[in-house]
């Protein structure tokens, strides 16, 4: 059975054990200049995973009030009883609005795979 001890031995934390010796560093022996790399890797992901997360937010809401104008004018063209000239027109909606759904679909599960 190995023995473990804890001690503090110049200026950073030191464990012993019989078969492996770590030093850890104190906070006291890191320059501001050894600090500034670390905090940038430790930040830059939350970062991109928020910046990401706001760009997919901003897409689903797109996406629903596509999908709520889509509704509305298949009511439209179902429940009223519009001249056929309208009734085109809002068929080329419907059209735009299925290209356009198409694109943020893809656009929302290209930003989940990003991730």
């Amino acid at each position: 059975m190995s023995r473990t001890l804890w001690s503090w031995e110049n200026g950073g934390l030191i464990w012993r054990s019989t078969s492996i010796r770590l030093v850890l560093p104190s906070m006291e022996t890191l320059s501001l200049t050894q600090l500034v790399p670390i905090l940038q890797l430790a930040v830059g992901p939350v970062i991109l995973i928020s910046g990401v997360g706001l760009l997919m937010l901003t897409l689903t809401n797109r996406f629903g009030r596509m999908i709520d104008r889509t509704r509305s004018i298949i009511h439209e063209i179902v429940e009223k009883g519009h001249s056929p000239v309208i009734v085109a027109n809002l068929n080329k909606q419907l059209l735009m609005l299925q290209r356009r759904s198409r694109i943020l679909r893809l656009s929302i599960s290209l930003a989940a795979v990003s991730v």
